[in-house]
């Protein structure tokens, strides 16, 4: 169906004419929203940033592994009245039946050094003997988002670890590595 409008002027008519029933779009059209949705899609995928959701994700798995690890040094404890050696305390956990598998290890990228003490998996662990009827144990891992590296941004050393300790029986980030028998300074 077409309509057509005739203007009459002295000299000479214009004619319009108006598709009232088009069918589809045109080129231009198309490819005027498909860069609208891409510049949309760029603004979005950049806002969310999916490698630093990646590591927040990877860190919250850390950090649950450090209270289940907690939670089994604790039952280790109260079974044995001592924490396990560093050499096999992996074994020694799983043989208490505190629980039924060890964390595994969520990044190969991402390690923990562990300078003193054992590293299973990225988590560390040290005991130290503070004398003879008191041993204190530390367990810990290096968390790696920009969140958590920004809690550590004016320490002395800027890289954050989720520790638990027996010495003040509490979980949390402390900024530098953690040793065990240590009064350590958590950031949160």
């Amino acid at each position: 169906m077409k309509l057509m409008i005739i203007l009459k002027n002295t000299n000479h008519r214009i004619i319009w004419t108006m598709n009232f029933f088009r069918k589809g779009f045109t080129l231009v059209e198309l490819l005027i929203v498909m860069v609208i949705i891409g510049l949309l899609a760029t603004v979005v995928f950049v806002a969310i940033n999916p490698s630093e959701l990646m590591k927040r994700s990877r860190d919250t798995g850390r950090i649950s592994a450090i209270v289940q690890l907690s939670r089994s040094l604790q039952f280790f404890y109260s079974a044995n009245d001592d924490f396990p050696d560093e050499s096999d305390w992996n074994t020694q956990l799983l043989n208490v039946e505190s629980m039924s598998t060890f964390p595994p290890q969520l990044n190969s990228d991402e390690t923990t050094n562990c300078t003193d003490g054992s590293n299973i998996n990225q988590y560390c662990y040290q005991v130290e003997s503070i004398n003879i009827y008191n041993d204190q144990s530390v367990v810990y891992v290096q968390l790696y988002s920009a969140r958590e590296i920004q809690k550590c941004i004016y320490a002395t050393d800027s890289i954050p670890y989720f520790v638990y300790t027996t010495f003040s029986q509490r979980r949390g980030i402390v900024c530098g590595q953690p040793s065990a028998g240590e009064d350590l300074t958590f950031v949160n």
